[in-house]
């Protein structure tokens, strides 16, 4: 054997002992006679081997796209032509469990990575299950440095699951190719890898593999995390001394023993990347596992300082940090090694205070890390990323918290009672006091026996004869005066409220200072909460919403209300997405709880809460009175003009008010898309396309890179019978943000109507079938409850326009199982009906619905059950009844009339007939 050939087989076997990745095609070619080929083979199994040991129980990491196929063409599996919705393309990667192949998404024409799982190794239909409850996961997870699961299925028996396809090389292709990368961009490196495990951690999920191979660099710098093929949520994993899974040199100590993958095991692993990135070797090595066990039990670990000498002390601290054997010892959270690391890339060390203010200041500063919990904005890259919501952590943990010492509170009086006043205020304050994650309590025995304390708390005043108490709190910065407040009362005041009501504002003060929210402050007592953690909770939820993510928005928003119990504008919000979800019970409930705290509130800000409800409620006389009193209290009111002419469109069907307002919106305030957009609704439900795209056009050069502008004129071009140019408007909104439900099921739509609109047969297009694979993305991905209802019931459409009942019927209660009174599903349901011949059943469902629309008294919907009655009416040979109600219908028919006039055809009224 060759020194060359003895080299590369030793490189080889280097990389099996320490989980890298191995060019195994690459390896064949280098090694020439079988003697050779065999220790080459062998080597091969026992990568197998050790791939079997790392997945042990669940599914396997995924392959990186570096890995090559196995070093005998024999071995190479087929590759499939097509899997449900894609074409594949070709294979870019593979494991013992699953393959991964470049494929295209026909229905969205966008290249995805598509992950295949092999059906026939041992237990793949045991895993099956929760292969799928984890793609759901993990599809939840919306953060521009984790890799975007767009969907998960089964086909043909075969899980799989696309996502993002990402251009460019592994960090270990990288440290492989250039050599070891320095401090300063390892610790960038390492702060993109944080917010990223940061976004995924506030998921429940835990990676379970995070290493070198597994993080990409795009080709335009972005850092990905990738290969969540054994990420699993951390609830539910069951702890078993086998179940052990990971690259062995990246796995924490207590993961190798045996115990249980936690979020503190992937910042170890973490940690050796870090490592790895800067000295292209590992703290611990090994050539076995036993080894591997044997030396971390022993403590054997390299030093980073011992491996790398000139490396930053502040860098070197970071990573020790991450890689403390015991899990209570290292660093707590991915936000909190974020902040390290980027303390370290700024050169900076953290002095030691010299005073009291001093430490309260760095106190403060250090506590700040806490809204890295709550509200954790990413770096904008697209109009996509720019609204995904940050980061919020199950359970925040804060490394340093300002410490409060409280003295004996002291109340002078002529006899017991002031001691007694005192204690009681004492109780309650303390009570209040920590309950603030920002506090640190320190109960001095004397004034000044707590030397430690960053601020102090002294209570004084008096209690006369008459039982009346006047009390002063003061807050002490050293000599300095932070805040101070009175409290007056008399024995016919409830003391134990009086009292919380004396300290909150003091709490309040130091949470919004302690968290770095001063610039905040107006914001904050505008809405009325006395806690900082709620309004951090309450903002997080505002961008969860945006982001059409409404399950983890409810979750934030109990969490914000458990904290401050009348928190009106949180109930508010909770409201709404309790609404968006389909918990209607749920949401009145939460707007009846805004109602009552809104007390504090502007007389505007109570009428709105007053007019959800009544929306709630299906009370439009007293929603119209509302808005009424609203735009009289606020003439110039855009949003208040908005509503108002939303409401006359969706309630009235009257064009000439509802243009006035909505002119009148946009003339008060011309900037905001939102108001343009509804606008473009409004000209095009009135038969005003040219208006529209007036709008459209003029605004173009300013709202372009928007996918909500390219949205509205896709359907735009629907209206006005432009199939191929609504496609290429939905697409393009579908480019600029992939996760944009309207988008998807606007695109859609228009693959429905371009098959209608091609004169043939449509149950013979491609296109209805296409808008089916479109709806079914939106059905089964990490998508809003309201969303997969729009997607269902627009499913339960395309059936009846292919004529196929029980299809449709499948998909209309899919719809109705999220929200029992939406109309359109009932349509559907009886369109079914009448497809089987089955007139009675129509009826009953005709009868449903008019009963639904009569209780809302709106007119929003309310054309769907009138089109089941006319086709009813029409089969039954009364065609003037029938033709009476579709003139009633038709005109407000807007973006369904081409569906609405091809059903009817399809369920047997001649098209004359309308």
């Amino acid at each position: 054997m060759s020194r060359r050939d003895q080299r590369r087989l030793m490189e080889v076997a280097s990389a099996v002992a320490d989980g890298t990745t191995v060019d195994w095609q690459d390896a064949a070619d280098a090694v020439r006679d079988g003697h050779q080929r065999a220790t080459l083979e062998a080597l091969r199994q026992l990568a197998r081997i050790r791939d079997l040991h790392r997945t042990l129980q669940g599914e396997p990491s995924a392959p990186e796209a570096g890995d090559a196929a196995p070093s005998h063409p024999s071995a190479r599996r087929p590759v499939p032509e097509r899997w449900g919705g894609f074409e594949i393309l070709d294979q870019i990667g593979e494991g013992s469990f699953s393959e991964v192949f470049r494929a295209r998404d026909r229905a969205l024409d966008r290249e995805v990575a598509l992950k295949l799982f092999r059906a026939d190794v041992p237990g793949a239909r045991f895993r099956s299950l929760s292969v799928i409850q984890e793609g759901r996961l993990l599809a939840r997870v919306k953060h521009p440095n984790v890799v975007t699961i767009y969907g998960i299925d089964r086909v043909d028996g075969r899980i799989g699951l696309w996502m993002e396809l990402v251009r460019g090389k592994t960090l270990a292709q990288l440290v492989q190719e250039q050599g070891p990368f320095g401090a300063a961009e390892a610790a960038v490196i390492g702060i993109d890898l944080c917010r990223a495990l940061a976004a995924v951690h506030a998921q429940g999920i835990v990676h379970r593999d995070v290493k070198a191979q597994n993080v990409m660099r795009e080709e335009g710098g972005r850092i990905v995390l990738m290969d969540f093929g054994i990420g699993i949520e951390a609830a539910t994993q069951p702890r078993s001394s086998s179940s052990i899974s990971g690259t062995p040199l990246y796995l924490a100590p207590e993961v190798l023993f045996g115990g249980e993958a936690t979020r503190r095991s992937d910042l170890y692993s973490l940690g050796v990347l870090l490592f790895y990135l800067v000295s292209a070797t590992y703290p611990v090595r090994a050539a076995t596992w036993a080894s591997l066990v044997a030396r971390h039990r022993e403590g054997a670990y390299s030093s980073l300082r011992g491996v790398r000498p000139i490396l930053p002390e502040g860098f070197v601290a970071c990573v020790e940090r991450a890689l403390a054997a015991a899990p209570r010892d290292r660093v707590r959270s991915a936000p909190a090694l974020e902040r390290c690391l980027v303390e370290s890339s700024r050169g900076g060390r953290r002095k030691d205070a010299a005073g009291t203010a001093a430490a309260v200041l760095l106190a403060a500063a250090a506590v700040i890390a806490v809204v890295l919990f709550f509200f954790q904005p990413s770096p904008e890259r697209s109009p996509a990323e720019g609204k995904r919501p940050p980061a919020v952590a199950a359970d925040p943990a804060i490394d340093q918290s300002i410490a409060l010492a409280v003295p004996p509170f002291q109340l002078a009086s002529g006899g017991s009672g002031g001691d007694r006043a005192a204690r009681r205020i004492e109780t309650t304050a303390l009570q209040v006091l920590s309950e603030s994650p920002f506090l640190e309590i320190l109960k001095e025995e004397s004034p000044g026996s707590v030397s430690r304390a960053e601020l102090r708390l002294i209570v004084t005043g008096s209690l006369d004869r008459g039982a009346e108490l006047d009390a002063q709190l003061l807050a002490l910065d050293g000599n300095r005066l932070l805040h101070a407040s009175t409290l007056s009362i008399a024995d016919t005041v409830p003391l134990d409220s009086s009292i919380r009501d004396f300290i909150l504002p003091f709490r309040l003060a130091i949470e919004i200072r302690a968290a770095g929210l001063e610039s905040e402050e107006r914001t904050i007592h505008s809405l009325k909460t006395g806690s900082a953690v709620a309004y951090l909770l309450y903002k997080q939820a505002q961008h969860y919403n945006d982001a059409y993510q409404y399950e983890e928005a409810v979750e934030a928003l109990l969490r914000a209300t458990e904290l401050d119990a009348c928190f009106a504008h949180a109930f508010s919000l909770l409201a709404n997405s309790f609404h968006v979800l389909g918990h209607r019970d749920e949401a009145l409930r939460a707007i009846n709880r805004a109602v009552e705290c809104a007390s504090p509130l502007t007389e505007i800000e109570q009428l709105e809460l007053r007019r959800r409800r009544a929306q709630l409620e299906w009370n439009t006389a007293e929603e119209e009175a509302l808005l009424q009193k609203m735009l009289a209290l606020s003439p110039l009111s855009a949003e208040a003009h908005a509503r108002l002419g939303w409401f006359y469109l969706t309630h009235r069907r009257s064009c000439p008010e509802t243009l006035a307002e909505l002119e009148r919106a946009v003339e008060l305030d011309p900037s905001r898309w939102r108001l343009l957009g509804l606008l473009v609704e409004g000209y095009l439900a009135c038969r005003a396309p040219a208006e529209a795209f007036a709008i459209l056009d003029d605004n173009e050069a300013l709202y372009r890179g928007r996918p909500h502008y390219h949205f509205s004129r896709g359907q735009a071009y629907l209206v006005t019978g432009a199939a191929e140019d609504a496609i290429a408007a939905f697409r393009r909104a579908v480019e600029l943000d992939p996760s944009y439900p309207p988008a998807l099921l606007g695109l859609g739509d228009a693959h429905a109507f371009r098959a209608l609109a091609s004169g043939g047969d449509p149950a013979r297009s491609t296109d209805l079938r296409r808008a089916l694979e479109v709806y079914a993305e939106v059905g089964q991905g990490a998508y809003g409850i309201d969303d997969k209802k729009e997607a269902f019931w627009r499913s339960a459409r395309a059936w009846v326009l292919l004529g196929e009942p029980e299809n449709a019927e499948d998909f209309a209660r899919r719809a109705l199982d999220v929200d029992p009174q939406m109309l359109r599903a009932h349509w559907a349901l009886g369109a079914a009906a009448l497809l089987r011949s089955d007139a009675a059943a129509a009826a009953r469902r005709a009868a449903a619905a008019e009963e639904i629309a009569s209780r809302r008294r709106s007119l929003y919907e309310g054309e769907w059950p009138r089109l089941l009655r006319a086709s009813i009416l029409a089969r039954q040979g009364r065609p003037e009844e029938a033709r009476r109600l579709l003139a009633e219908t038709l005109p407000w028919a807007s973006l369904e009339t081409p569906f609405v006039t091809y059903s009817m055809e399809r369920l047997g009224t001649n098209r004359d007939e309308f």
